[in-house]
């Protein structure tokens, strides 16, 4: 998502890459998107999802607008029911 500043989670590579999930697209120019790790987090901050043979820990409070130029690479998708689970969550954490 960019080279951030302060506790905001940087990608890694020199291209700053961090995997997300795109909550929402509003257009072909922006979108919602959540930071994603594969560490195993606890707490209100996090929402945990596994699709498949992966585990995947959202980080709520890092929910942000971004341009679709951002986006490099599409890795996978989730299922329906695992993103209207990760919406219900996004609602009760906000």
């Amino acid at each position: 998502m960019g080279c951030n500043i302060g506790f905001e989670e940087d990608g890694k590579n020199r291209n700053f890459e961090r995997p997300v999930l795109v909550l929402k697209k509003f257009n072909k120019n922006i979108l919602w998107a959540i930071p994603l790790t594969t560490k195993n987090k606890q707490g209100r901050f996090f929402y945990s999802v596994n699709e498949g043979q992966k585990n995947y820990t959202l980080i709520l409070p890092q929910l942000r607008l971004i341009s679709s130029k951002r986006l490099i690479r599409k890795m996978t998708k989730i299922s329906k029911a695992n993103l209207y689970a990760v919406k219900k969550e996004i609602i009760n954490y906000l």
